[in-house]
């Protein structure tokens, strides 16, 4: 059987991000990432998704300068 994924609310993925819950709410609101479940109308995150969508973040100023070149 298959791990399951870590869920978090929304308030610890708040904290985990470093945001506010306000903030996950607007962004689920306009589509945008992190990934989010909807549980009979109970918001959860999973780990998989968090850890995704930080790692969809990193801005790497190096790799960008040698993109513009």
């Amino acid at each position: 059987m298959e791990d399951i994924d870590i869920l978090y609310t929304e308030q610890e993925a708040a904290e985990l991000l470093r945001v506010s819950p306000k903030t996950l709410q607007k962004r689920r609101c306009m589509k945008k990432p992190p990934a989010y479940l909807n549980l009979s109308g109970t918001i959860r995150y999973r780990a998989s998704d968090l850890r995704e969508y930080i790692e969809s973040s990193v801005v790497d100023p190096e790799r960008e300068a040698e993109e513009a070149q």
